[in-house]
């Protein structure tokens, strides 16, 4: 659940384009919700934004082999052909 600052609950973009006039940048839409942040949970935001800072650049392309699996992957998808967390950890005995 995400309060505007009017304490508006939504979080669709709709909101957004009331809350500036405009629909909001990726850098200005990503402010807002650290802005939108509990103080606990900060600590954790920063962290995060951190390692994505730091993050290697993924510079590797996608083989043939792989784009050919995320095909697959997505067709699967589509056709609901696909097993739920709960399933996967009943599956594996976990």
């Amino acid at each position: 659940e995400r309060r505007g600052r009017g304490g508006e609950v939504d979080g669709s973009d709709e909101y957004l384009i009331r809350l500036c006039g405009r629909r909001m940048t990726t850098k200005e839409r990503i402010h807002q919700l650290v802005e939108d942040l509990p103080e606990s949970e900060l600590e954790t935001a920063k962290r995060v934004l951190e390692a994505l800072a730091n993050a290697p650049v993924d510079d590797e392309s996608v083989s043939d082999e792989e784009a050919q699996a995320i095909e697959e992957g997505e067709r699967d998808i589509e056709a609901g052909q696909v097993f739920s967390v709960d399933q996967v950890r009943t599956r594996l005995g976990l």
